[in-house]
């Protein structure tokens, strides 16, 4: 923060209008973006009952995101 002689605050503006586009951004997230990817491309509930533990484990444990990515770098080198 910079501040004049006085002890005022030279970016107050700057800060002020830092915090109103954050609250557009919010306005606009919750009451536009969020409703249509609710609609349109939320995962479906599926029922995990089926699933066996170790399935299970995998997939809270974020394995799959990660043998992709392991596969995708193998991909690249050749």
């Amino acid at each position: 923060m910079k501040w004049t002689r006085q002890g005022k605050l030279v970016n107050g503006p700057i800060y002020g209008l830092m915090l109103v586009l954050l609250l557009v951004g919010s306005f606009v997230q919750m009451n536009q973006t969020y409703p249509f990817w609710r609609k349109n491309y939320m995962p479906k509930v599926t029922d995990l009952g089926q699933l066996t533990g170790e399935q299970l484990l995998f997939a809270f444990a974020g394995f799959r995101e990660m043998i992709a990515g392991i596969l995708w770098v193998r991909a690249d080198s050749f």
